[in-house]
């Protein structure tokens, strides 16, 4: 699959990482077009736009029900955790 530009971009500004575990391994579809496998267990992908980690974390959750988390990695090494930003997913609720 494609990283949707994420090569040259990363060199001098932030990309995102999502991570997830699955159950098994099976193909899915790339938010940036064509196909990967995701493994058994613990899986990262590298993506360009916090868009992108967003909707193929929307996609992991209702196709495949695995639940995702997305990060801000700077060019200097510095990771910022994005989402679920209080460990709940927009779908659900949270009381007060």
């Amino acid at each position: 699959g494609s990283t949707g530009g994420l090569l040259r971009k990363a060199q001098v500004e932030e990309f995102y990482v999502i991570t997830w575990e699955s159950p098994k391994e099976q193909v899915f579809e790339m938010v940036t077009g064509g196909a990967a496998i995701m493994r058994q267990g613990p899986n990262l992908l590298k993506l360009a736009r916090k868009e992108q980690c967003l909707a193929l974390g929307t996609r992991l959750r209702s196709k495949y029900k695995i639940n995702y988390q997305f990060y801000r990695v700077f060019p200097n090494g510095e990771v910022q955790y994005l989402h679920p930003k209080d460990g709940v997913y927009p779908e659900k609720v949270n009381a007060g």
